[in-house]
């Protein structure tokens, strides 16, 4: 079944869900207000969940694990995304850069975007943006900051179920919700972003 662009555009242009639904998987001592003049001084951010199609998986999300460099998101399940640079014009601009940087595509079409989501132990301001990819993507990863790509297929998405981490492992905070995908646990700012994902899609078929 061929996607509807259309009607995914429309999906993401009307009231999204938020925090209502992006704090269902938040860690518990995740902070749920911040301060408006501390939000002055986080770093303005964006991630790409670009959609692909693949004849054995259907419509698909690249997913990334980064590397372990130590720092404070080492290791983790992520999207492809980071800062806003100068020459960045829109947070498409943004998303579709560092998603070229890292995984070696550059999505042209542009679907929409969710809520923005602020991460409090490293500082970002981060808006996730849609897109979509047309052609067959020819994937390089960004070694220095790109362990492996994950493929998340979008009917998978629809059957994720919320987890409980009981143990601090693996970069995991104890007692912070997750979904798992491939044998990854997927938490934080992404698993919130995918909640967020997974309720707008919920009435599509992929």
């Amino acid at each position: 079944m061929e996607l509807n662009l259309n009607n995914l555009k429309q999906a993401f242009s009307i009231a999204l869900p938020g925090k209502i639904v992006q704090y269902s998987m938040a860690p518990v001592d995740r902070m749920t207000e911040i301060d408006d003049s501390l939000l002055l001084t986080y770093k303005r951010s964006a991630v790409c969940i670009v959609i692909l199609k693949d004849e054995d998986l259907g419509y698909y999300i690249p997913l990334i694990k980064r590397t372990s460099d130590g720092g404070v998101h080492s290791g983790q399940i992520s999207l492809p995304g980071g800062k806003q640079e100068e020459g960045d014009k829109t947070f498409f601009d943004t998303a579709t850069r560092e998603c070229f940087e890292e995984i070696g595509i550059k999505p042209e079409i542009s679907l929409g975007e969710l809520s923005p989501l602020c991460i409090p132990v490293s500082k970002f301001m981060v808006q996730p943006v849609v897109c979509y990819y047309e052609n067959e993507p020819r994937y390089q990863l960004q070694v220095n900051e790109v362990e492996a790509l994950i493929k998340l297929p979008l009917k998978q998405l629809s059957l994720f179920e919320k987890k409980i981490n009981n143990e601090e492992l693996n970069y995991i905070k104890k007692n912070a919700p997750y979904y798992e995908i491939e044998g990854f646990k997927v938490w934080g700012a992404t698993a919130m972003i995918l909640a967020e994902l997974k309720e707008i899609l919920k009435n599509f078929t992929f």
